[in-house]
């Protein structure tokens, strides 16, 4: 199992790939207030609903 530090080289190894391969793109931290239980999916949809889109290219 990774330890926590080789996580996170890990995850932002990966970010910066993403970052390289599509120009012009950014990275943000996003809030997820997400809460459990029955309300989770509704806590879901609300935590991802302010991201912002973009259609896929043909």
């Amino acid at each position: 199992m990774l330890s926590k530090l080789s996580r996170f080289l890990l995850v932002g190894s990966i970010v910066k790939l993403m970052l390289n391969a599509h120009p012009g793109t950014t990275s943000k931290a996003i809030n997820y207030p997400s809460i459990g239980g029955d309300s989770y999916g509704y806590s879901v949809q609300q935590s991802v609903r302010p991201l912002p889109t973009k259609s896929p290219v043909s």
